[in-house]
């Protein structure tokens, strides 16, 4: 009698050990797959670099509207850019260098580190973009993204804050809680753009006319090649409004102690 009850002990205890086993296997497929439909919302709908014909808004939340919104935002900004700089950018590769899952109250929170390498005009470029995104279960079990937000070259130009940020400081915040407003007014930074690339005609028309005022000098200078300039505009072009996080922010040194 004695020997049953310790067999029926050990059945127990291996049930117990192979049902937590399973539990965690299923808990680590889940996470598997929210990154994977997080990385497919981004490849296809969310990227400075998607294609408007692989937009999928059947992974996005029905009532998801601040996300949509964005991402039109998003789309609109990058095509006006292009459009006045009069280049056009063109995604040669892109590598995932990091993904992070975080399972929250009843949604899950995926952070994504992307290196793209592209060609912007005739000039090869590279970008980092950090991912903060959010995804929930629907009625039929399925992931969709709730809000998500990016520190990319549209992010950047919407919510100047985004450039210094890393994907786990970025703020969701006006896309999960309908009382937040956005934190930026899309007709105001189009105008600014507009503004900016305005300013750029003009110095670069003073400078056509002052080089051809003192063309007859014969004090000899520099001159920058195509590919230089290229560089210096695409450069200047991306961080106009902002600091490149690729370098230490100095703006309040020198202003005292607070």
């Amino acid at each position: 009698m004695l020997k049953s009850k310790k067999i029926v002990s050990m059945l127990l205890a291996m049930v117990m050990v192979l049902s937590i086993g399973c539990l965690s296997a299923s808990a680590e497929e889940i996470e598997d797959l929210a990154i994977e439909n997080a990385i497919n919302f981004v490849d296809t709908t969310f990227s400075d670099f998607a294609d408007p014909e692989s937009y999928k808004e059947d992974l996005i939340a029905t009532n998801a509207d601040e996300l949509k919104k964005f991402i039109q935002d998003k789309r609109k900004i990058m095509n006006l850019k292009q459009e006045l700089s009069g280049r056009k950018i063109v995604l040669q590769s892109r590598e995932i260098l990091d993904t992070k899952v975080t399972k929250l109250d009843d949604s899950y929170e995926v952070l994504l580190n992307i290196n793209y390498i592209y060609i912007d005009g005739d000039l090869k470029s590279s970008l980092n973009a950090g991912y903060k995104i959010i995804l929930g279960k629907d009625d039929l079990n399925e992931f969709k993204v709730i809000a998500a937000m990016s520190n990319d070259l549209s992010s950047g130009s919407l919510i100047n804050a985004t450039i210094a940020q890393s994907a786990a400081d970025l703020n969701l915040e006006f896309q999960l809680n309908t009382q937040t407003k956005a934190s930026y007014d899309y007709n105001t930074v189009e105008e600014n753009i507009k503004n900016y690339f305005k300013d750029v005609q003009k110095e670069n028309d003073g400078l056509i006319a002052e080089a051809t005022e003192d063309n007859k000098s014969v004090q000899s200078f520099h001159t920058f090649t195509s590919s230089e300039r290229a560089g210096m505009r695409t450069y200047q072009d991306n961080w106009w409004n902002g600091f490149n996080p690729a370098y230490a922010n100095f703006t309040d040194w020198g202003r005292g102690l607070h």
